[in-house]
């Protein structure tokens, strides 16, 4: 809160209130597991620092790539909510890399988050 004080003898006062949004420093993705099997799923967890950062949502994505380093469909995998799901059809050996991005702001990506197919 900022207080001003008039200096033309009234001694008039107003106050503002400015408030600093705290935006994220970093995203990081932590999971159980760094496979997941054909058809089922793996949940993972984006943790946003600061602890008091304001806005800690973080819009989820995925790339796939076959074992020899080939884009494959985006149908054969799926992420919402950090929860990534693989189609029945997925190839054995695929690698699902997973991104999270803040919402706040702050531009911020996280590292990686490799998902092997077995």
């Amino acid at each position: 809160v900022i207080t001003f004080i008039a200096e033309d003898g009234t001694n008039t006062k107003a106050s503002m209130t400015i408030n600093v949004a705290s935006l994220a420093t970093g995203v990081e993705i932590s999971g159980d597991d760094t496979n997941v099997k054909q058809g089922k799923s793996i949940q993972l967890t984006a943790k946003v620092t600061p602890t008091y950062a304001e806005n800690k949502k973080v819009n989820w994505s995925i790339n796939i790539l076959d074992a020899q380093g080939n884009p494959l469909s985006a149908k054969l995998a799926t992420v919402r909510n950090g929860k990534v799901t693989t189609n029945r059809k997925i190839p054995v050996g695929a690698e699902i890399t997973v991104w999270a991005d803040t919402l706040d702001g702050s531009l911020l990506t996280s590292a990686p988050y490799i998902i092997t197919v077995d």
